[in-house]
């Protein structure tokens, strides 16, 4: 077949030697315009196979409106999938993707490959297809070449069904024969060859390592030390895996006295940990997922799954970890990575900034019940890799069941929870900041200040997300700033790096700092310096925005810093968008949902409120809360707690505050009661800091007031502050006389 079409191709060339004048360089408008420009070949290809190799040499001639066309008359001709499998087995698959990339050979280039794709894949979903194949292997040296040479073209698939003829009583074909066919996929087969290796059986596992060995590429070593150096697996599993390694490294399995077990423990640590830290690039398709094969015991053999790129680096981490503490008992690391992994996947299947899973079961658990040293590392190997759902993780392990020596300083530096409070993720910071106040510490430790500081930005938010634009030219700010709120962020504007800075430090909500080119007091790269190193603002993205001629200059400050990218200045939101949410996406740290956003703006007021309650203010300093507190208490949900925690600041401020809560008639009621009553505890502990207006105004409205609950308050206020003797005895008799005796 191919010689056939070899001299077609030959006549062809020969043809057009003899037509000179006939090819153009570019073809006639008006014969562009209605498809009926002259070919130059001097007869027409007459099947499918003829018109490929004629679309090809027009494009070579650069004629691709003719490529077009031939392509365009295959499709016409309604090819079925016998036919475009012949296509793809006579070209291969890499002609018709390259020709679909073709903006010239458009629709008909597409078209093709997706009808050839879409019958390839009924052909792999076809098991009679492929047993048939398999069937033919053993029939003769003719019979197995040639389905082998169908069985390469099913790359990866077709090994499942050959691995589930090693353990098929009824399968008619050699152990052997089935390794040499596997062998002869070639690369394609290493993926789900090593997701065989997980296999429980070990004629499988063997199969797959003799396979891995004769296929010969380097990428299976790792897996295959595993295999050899595990004392669990069987003498047969394991001497496979050394022939194996002496054929890949060596080239000849008779050299396996080369290879020594020693530092197998530490490689395999190496190749998990590459993962855990994501630092391994997958291929992907056009979607994002990464193939990913494991072992199924349902379908006792090898299964696809399609997976995001962390899926897949927590699946291998998790087994090089587990394998290296099979063959290292003794040590430690491999336990702490396996945990990790485990806490990880948990993060991954609970999505982000959710809790992860508890229960009989999870990793949680098994983490409570593995103690807080090997939890402790754990927390110390997620903070160094930056993985930082895993770090939250174990954060709430840890504010279960360690104690407060985690909190001791060590050698000058900060524990590793103090640490975490200064984690560049603000889940983790929350996490650590949870997790210090279930430890109830009672001395103050450094870093604590931290605390206080992290539930007072988590409290000044609100559901909707907020951004920061930061511009000396006001009216540009807040162009932008209007494109900004079409797009669902109320944006704050500010005029210098300075006051942009404090604004994003301060609230909890600020999910983007937008920067100006032409920034002042800070200019433009220490406002980025200063947001990308503060515990407070690290995790916000950044965009520069300027003119669109000047991105240059801002390349370096975006490769030196985590999340920064350029934004060149548009004239409306969907321009915006269209650079706003695609670097968004790709960020490590997703922005807070409102739902979560408001569960977290209530847990920080009721810590803050513990923090007043137990009175452990020594340790916590509430003061520099006093402004989200304030503002808070005019948010109905978490009004209570607020005024609460703001009557443990020993300030004349807060005493007003508490006072003019008390006296508003717009307040809720329990509100107001509440305000009363810590005004009153205020003045016990603190004195009177009142002005005399303000005691007056107080003292017009206990004796006016009517609901009983609220009148007390006011009335245990009034108490409070001493009045003179006089006053005292006007209040005492003008009290009711007793009407007769108790009876």
């Amino acid at each position: 077949m191919m010689q056939r079409h070899a001299s077609w191709l030959l006549l062809i060339t020969a043809c057009l030697c003899l037509r000179t004048g006939l090819v153009q360089a570019q073809p006639p408008a008006d014969d562009a315009a209605d498809g009926t420009a002259q070919s130059p070949l001097a007869s027409e290809p007459t099947n499918a196979q003829e018109r490929v190799n004629a679309a090809m040499l027009m494009l070579r001639l650069a004629r691709p409106d003719l490529a077009r066309g031939y392509l365009q008359q295959i499709l016409d001709n309604e090819p079925d999938d016998a036919q475009l499998l012949e296509l793809r087995n006579e070209f291969g698959t890499a002609t018709f993707l390259r020709l679909s990339r073709s903006d010239d050979l458009q629709p008909a280039a597409q078209e093709l490959l997706n009808r050839i794709n879409a019958a390839a894949t009924r052909q792999l979903n076809d098991p009679a297809y492929v047993n048939g194949l398999i069937a033919r292997l053993p029939v003769s040296p003719e019979e197995r070449e040639k389905a082998i040479v169908e069985l390469r073209f099913l790359r990866a698939y077709a090994v499942p069904p050959l691995l589930q003829r090693l353990t098929d009583p009824a399968a008619k074909i050699a152990p052997d024969l089935v390794v040499y066919t596997l062998t002869r996929l070639g690369t394609d087969a290493i993926p789900p060859l090593v997701g065989a290796l997980q296999a429980g059986d070990d004629t499988i596992r063997a199969a797959a390592i003799e396979a891995l060995g004769w296929i010969g590429d380097e990428q299976a070593v790792p897996y295959l030390w595993a295999q050899a150096a595990n004392p669990n697996n069987g003498a047969g599993v394991q001497s496979s895996a050394y022939d194996a390694l002496a054929r890949i490294l060596y080239g000849d399995a008779e050299k396996r006295n080369r290879l020594s077990p020693n530092g197998v423990t530490d490689r395999l640590l190496a190749e998990g940990m590459k993962l855990f830290a994501f630092e391994h690039e997958w291929p992907v398709n056009e979607a994002g997922q990464v193939v990913l094969w494991s072992w199924s015991d349902t379908d006792q053999t090898v299964v696809e799954n399609l997976v995001s790129p962390a899926s897949a680096s927590l699946y291998r981490a998790e087994q090089f970890a587990r394998d290296a503490a099979e063959i290292a008992a003794e040590r430690a690391e491999p336990q702490v990575l396996l945990l990790a992994t485990l806490l990880a996947r948990d993060a991954l299947v609970a999505g982000p900034n959710e809790p992860i899973a508890e229960g009989p079961g999870t990793a949680h658990n098994l983490a409570l019940v593995a103690g807080p040293a090997l939890c402790a590392d754990v927390l110390a190997l997620t903070l160094d890799t930056e993985s930082y759902p895993a770090a939250a993780a174990v954060l709430r392990v840890l504010s279960q069941n360690g104690s407060r020596h985690l909190l001791a300083s060590a050698e000058g530096r900060p524990s590793l929870l103090a640490a975490a409070l200064d984690a560049p993720d603000p889940n983790v910071q929350f996490a650590a900041a949870t997790a210090i106040m279930q430890l109830d510490p009672q001395e103050p430790f450094r870093g604590s200040r931290r605390v206080v500081e992290i539930f007072a930005r988590n409290l000044n938010a609100t559901p909707r997300k907020r951004t920061v634009v930061i511009d000396p030219n006001a009216d540009r700010a807040t162009t932008l700033a209007s494109y900004l709120r079409d797009l669902g962020f109320e944006a704050g504007i500010a005029r210098t790096g300075a006051e942009g800075f404090q604004l994003a430090a301060h609230r909890g909500d600020v999910e983007l700092a937008v920067v100006h080119m032409n920034a002042i007091r800070w200019e433009l790269s220490q406002t980025v310096a200063n947001l990308k190193a503060d515990a407070r603002t690290a995790h916000v993205p950044v965009m520069i925005y300027g003119p669109a001629g000047l991105e240059g200059r801002t390349r370096w400050l975006a490769s030196r810093n985590p999340g920064v990218t350029f934004l060149p200045e548009v004239n409306d939101s969907r321009e915006v968008s269209r650079y706003l949410r695609p670097f968004l996406a790709q960020l490590p740290t997703q922005p807070l949902t409102p739902p979560q956003r408001d569960r977290r703006i209530r847990e920080s007021a009721y810590w803050l409120r513990h923090i007043a309650l137990g009175h452990r203010t020594r340790v916590f300093d509430l003061a520099p809360a006093e402004e989200a507190l304030i503002d808070a208490a005019a948010n109905p949900e978490v009004a209570g707690d607020a005024v609460i925690a703001l009557a443990a600041i020993p300030r004349p401020s807060v005493q007003k505050y508490l006072a003019d809560i008390a006296l508003a008639p717009g307040a809720e009621l329990p509100v107001r009661e509440t305000a009363a009553n810590q005004l009153a505890f205020h003045v016990q502990r603190y004195g009177v800091l009142l002005q005399q207006s303000r005691l007056q105004s107080l003292e017009a409205a206990w004796k006016s007031e009517t609901e009983p609950a609220l009148k007390t308050a006011l009335a245990a206020v009034i108490g409070s502050t001493h009045p003179d003797s006089d006053a005292v005895r006007q209040q005492l008799l003008s009290f009711p006389p007793s009407p007769q005796p108790v009876p």
